[in-house]
């Protein structure tokens, strides 16, 4: 009992090093506590109204590469080139919104986290997915300095986009630019005739104007909202630690008490 009780400390120990290394985000998770005491208190009923309202949530990841994390692992930041599953000329015209509305670009230049399920809406409801459905899930904590871009509305863009729009879903395996897209709304424009009603032409209006909004409504600050939030959070530091689920109470207890 004594020698496993010395094991259960020592793999403890790394984590005095992730307090030190991650001080900035761990002094903002904690100054979401009275954030928390508010949204999670039920006048009605004189109690919390649940895991639900986003109390002790943490920033997980959930990543196919590193399945086999015992306790923590240190990872590099990566930009990508393209997207994942976002088509093409959504990215890159999402790319142009971002460089001019943030300097930087969210969508490739950060990695994707959640705070626990994320819930997509669309216009038949909620689509609620399980995250380990891509992976294992670790906590993710970025290492020093760091920034971040939310939506408080969209769950996982791609998702949102697939299930609303028809042409994003019937073009998802085709490489479509956005000089592509161009070329196909002038084309349609001119060969419009009046009083005709262009279905894909409307749709690509409206995906338009569904990712400017999106864009114009992100948000940049206020890390206490987006926890209570179901939505991804686009996360941008040098390096991060994924740290093991069986850490995650140790965590919490350490931010919040």
């Amino acid at each position: 009992m004594k020698n496993y009780n010395r094991f259960i400390v020592e793999s403890y120990k790394f984590l005095d090093n992730v307090y030190e290394d991650c001080a900035p985000i761990i002094k903002e998770l904690r100054e979401c506590k009275e954030t928390y005491e508010n949204i999670c208190f039920d006048p009605n009923t004189g109690h919390e109204k649940g895991y639900d309202c986003g109390k002790n949530r943490l920033i997980y990841h959930t990543d196919n590469t590193y399945r086999n994390i015992s306790h923590y692992h240190i990872i590099n930041h990566m930009e990508r080139d393209f997207p994942t599953d976002t088509p093409l000329y959504i990215h890159e015209y999402i790319s142009e919104l971002f460089d001019k509305k943030l300097g930087w670009n969210p969508r490739c230049d950060a990695i994707f986290t959640h705070n626990s399920q994320l819930q997509i809406q669309i216009d038949t409801g909620s689509f609620v997915y399980d995250n380990n459905n891509f992976g294992k899930k670790y906590i993710l904590l970025p290492i020093g300095e760091y920034k971040y871009a939310y939506s408080e509305t969209v769950g996982d863009l791609f998702d949102v986009l697939w299930h609303k729009f028809p042409f994003v879903k019937e073009n998802q395996h085709k490489q479509r630019t956005l000089e592509y897209i161009k070329d196909l709304i002038k084309s349609r424009v001119n060969a419009a005739v009046d009083g005709d009603d262009d279905t894909v032409l409307n749709e690509l209006y409206d995906i338009k104007e569904f990712v400017e909004s999106y864009v114009d409504n992100i948000k940049t600050d206020d890390l206490c909202t987006w926890l209570s939030k179901s939505t991804e959070l686009m996360l941008r530091a040098e390096k991060y630690y994924l740290i093991n689920m069986d850490y995650e109470d140790e965590i919490k207890n350490y931010i919040w008490g």
